[in-house]
Parts: structure tokens; C-alpha cells; sequence
């Protein structure tokens, strides 16, 4: 498991673009980092490289596991992330999405699935279709994932997209209740997304 990422100089191009340049920051275990910077300044790129999506382009992104490299290969094992582009089976009802998930990753602190559907505030629409559901709702489902499996590294991109006053703070209280033994990243503009972030990383435009 990752406790500790180190982006030494990390740059991205895609062709003459230069998204991102020369970043350079640490990430250890209990530290909630806010990503945040005008719109186009590279944050859900960031999080790519971050999370192994993307490889950059100029530096480096090491991730290590008490002072030992852990490969790339290996990250996808303790890492969740959730994202407004990220899609959700349509087809799936919600009570066997959450069966599915469990399987591939286990919930943390060896929760069941009928205790993660209850956590969800969902219980109503547990045997609805995800198609069916509002963006709100699916938004709300792809955070309990994401926030609710076992990993160590735990990625968070415009997290409160689509939640109305209720949800975000369903939100709050979820993430803050399961932050530790975790690096958690979250990327952005939003102040109430960012509310338990102990450190920064400000994108230039």
C-alpha cells in the first residue's frame, strides 16, 4: 500500500500544450491534499498522473510503501477514484452494483454490502436502475464507492458536481469518517469539497 508519493519536476505535454509544469510536491498517509486553479490549469490531469492514468511527460512520480518502490502495475490494487466523467452501469440496480464492486475491491473496515447501502442514504432506490437515477443520485453512488472500498490512496475529482446542500454534506461527514491510513487527493474550486484538506497544490493558469 502507498503511504507516501513523491512528484519530483512532473510535467505533461500533449503536443506543444504544456499542461503541467514542474510540479513538485510529497504526499504521505493521513494527508488530505486540495487540488485547486482555474478552469484549464490541469487539475483532472494531475490527478491522471497521480493516480497512474497518465505517465508524464518531463519528472518523475515515484510511490513508495515504507521506503520501498511500489511499481506502477501494482497501484491499481489500493487506489479508488471517483469523477463526474467516470460512468456507472446504467443497467445494473443499485444493489447489485454494490455486490459487483465488492467483489473487486473489499469494503473498508469489513463492512457488508447492506451496510454500505445503508450508509448511501439510498436504501429506497436500492432495487432501481442506475439509468433511472438522477445525476445527483449517481453522483452520491460513485462517491460511496470510491470513498467506501479498501485503498490506500483515495482520489477525489469535483466531487460535489450535481449534490444538492443534503448530499454534500452526506459527502463531508462520509469522506471525514473514512480519511484515515489513506493519502486522499481532491481537485476543486469548490471550498466545501475542500473543507478537510491540511495541504495545497495551486495550479497556475
Amino acid at each position: 500500500m502507498p503511504d507516501r508519493i513523491e512528484l519530483k519536476n512532473v510535467g505533461l505535454r500533449y503536443g506543444l500544450d504544456a499542461v503541467l509544469k514542474s510540479i513538485n510536491a510529497v504526499l504521505e498517509t493521513d494527508t488530505l491534499v486540495g487540488i485547486t486553479g482555474p478552469n484549464g490549469s490541469g487539475k483532472s490531469t494531475l490527478l491522471k498522473v497521480i493516480s497512474g492514468h497518465l505517465s508524464p511527460t518531463k519528472g518523475r512520480i515515484d510511490f513508495f510503501s515504507a521506503n520501498n518502490k511500489i511499481p506502477i502495475a501494482e497501484l491499481y490494487q489500493q487506489l479508488t477514484f471517483s469523477a463526474p466523467y467516470i460512468e456507472i452501469p446504467d443497467q445494473m440496480k443499485l444493489r447489485e452494483l454494490l455486490s459487483f464492486t465488492s467483489k473487486i475491491k473489499p469494503w473498508r473496515d469489513g463492512l457488508n454490502d447492506d451496510s454500505i447501502l445503508e450508509l448511501s442514504g439510498l436504501e429506497k432506490s436500492a432495487d432501481k436502475k442506475i439509468g433511472a437515477f438522477s445525476s445527483g443520485m449517481k453522483q452520491r453512488t460513485k462517491l460511496l464507492i470510491s470513498i467506501m472500498q479498501k485503498s490506500s490512496l483515495l482520489i477525489l475529482d469535483e466531487p460535489g458536481t450535481n449534490l444538492d446542500t443534503t448530499a454534500k454534506e452526506w459527502y463531508l461527514n462520509l469522506l471525514s469518517e473514512n480519511m484515515h491510513g489513506r493519502i486522499v487527493v481532491i481537485a476543486s474550486n469548490e471550498d466545501f469539497d475542500l473543507k478537510p484538506a491540511n495541504r495545497w497544490i495551486q495550479l497556475p493558469a
